[in-house]
């Protein structure tokens, strides 16, 4: 066997234990929610519903966050000590899953730290949804076509869009009198 076969099989390997690595946690959060009675979002220590409802806003003091940690799962730029308005929403949502993880499995003696991972999982959620563009309502936000606070404009093509109603399929003018 070639060293290159060797290399390719070791690469599988690792990408097979990953993705079951993956599919147990996939497992155990179903289960999870199974037996809590629904998909109702966040846990608390102990797999029980979080006590305290997570109230949080990116607006004032404590809106935007820094990037403590970032978890092992994570395969893109790191944005540690970035803010979270500097991040991408991929990296966002998948450290909102983190933040949440954190919470539900906290180390001991740091239980009472769980409500605020939570509130910045929210959080990491929200600026996600604001630097894409989309609003609480699931619907787009951004028409104007600007950049979302704190990034700049990319350029984007000039030209305005085709006028489609010029034309039918055929590309003959709909205005022909048919008759």
């Amino acid at each position: 066997m070639s060293e290159q076969d060797e290399r390719t099989i070791r690469e599988l390997k690792v990408a097979v234990n990953g993705l079951s690595d993956r599919v147990f946690r996939l497992e155990q959060r179903l289960e999870q929610q199974v037996a809590g009675g629904g998909a109702g979002g966040a846990r608390g220590p102990g797999g029980s519903p979080a006590e305290t409802p997570v109230n949080a806003s990116i607006e004032g003091e404590y809106g935007d966050p820094l990037v403590k940690i970032v978890s092992s799962r994570w395969q893109g730029q790191s944005y540690k000590d970035k803010r979270f308005s500097q991040c991408s929403p991929e990296f966002l949502r998948d450290h909102a899953g983190f933040l949440e993880w954190c919470a539900a499995n906290p180390f001991p003696g740091k239980e009472k730290y769980a409500r605020y991972n939570l509130m910045d999982a929210a959080r990491a959620r929200l600026w996600a949804d604001r630097i894409e563009g989309v609003g609480s309502d699931g619907c787009a936000t951004r028409t104007s076509g600007g950049a979302p606070p704190g990034r700049a404009a990319q350029a984007g093509p000039s030209s305005a869009p085709p006028d489609f109603d010029e034309y039918d399929d055929y590309g003959e003018s709909p205005q022909k009198d048919l008759f």
